[in-house]
């Protein structure tokens, strides 16, 4: 017996659920469906198989993937593409084709540290239509395990917003 995976949908093609169900190595999709149907006493229910390896249309063990990724609740069937798309992140994200995901109106930042090596937490801002993102540094990165006061921490070194244009954050 393996397991089969599988998400049931409501009228909007939005995932209710998502079900283990144990078949044969042999068993089909609809062997599947109809097992759940008779389960759940809901014959017309809709259900669609769906693969736990899948991911931004990627089988992260090096399989096929299958149906653009794995189905998740409030997630979406997309039946003209035959796909499955984790919930909208925000309101400005569009779809993006290529795997399947969500991506902002702007490009995901290309500088992450700063001259000193310090760090970016970087971070959608919806209300701006932009990335936003906080500079830190670690402080005590050499501590001792031993000393309670010498643990390391991040500092925050101010927060920024990423400018396109020139590739460049600027302090907020």
């Amino acid at each position: 017996m393996i397991k089969k995976y599988f998400a049931k949908l409501d009228e909007n093609n939005v995932v209710i659920t998502v079900e283990a169900v144990n078949l044969e190595e042999t068993a089909t999709e609809n062997d599947g469906i109809s097992f759940l149907r008779n389960l759940y006493n809901e014959p017309n229910a809709v259900w669609k198989m769906t693969d736990r390896h899948t991911k931004a249309n990627t089988h992260n063990n090096g399989g096929t993937p299958f149906r653009g990724n794995y189905a998740s609740k409030g997630g979406s069937w997309d039946e003209n593409n035959n796909v499955f798309w984790p919930s909208k992140p925000f309101d400005s994200h569009i779809k993006d084709l290529s795997n399947y995901t969500w991506k902002p109106p702007v490009e995901y930042p290309s500088i992450r540290t700063d001259e000193q090596n310090h760090s970016y937490f970087i971070f959608w801002n919806e209300e701006n239509l932009r990335w936003d993102a906080f500079l830190y540094n670690v402080v005590n990165p050499d501590y001792n395990e031993n000393g309670p006061d010498s643990r390391p921490y991040l500092r925050s070194e101010g927060t920024y917003y990423w400018n396109p244009d020139n590739s460049t954050w600027n302090l907020i």
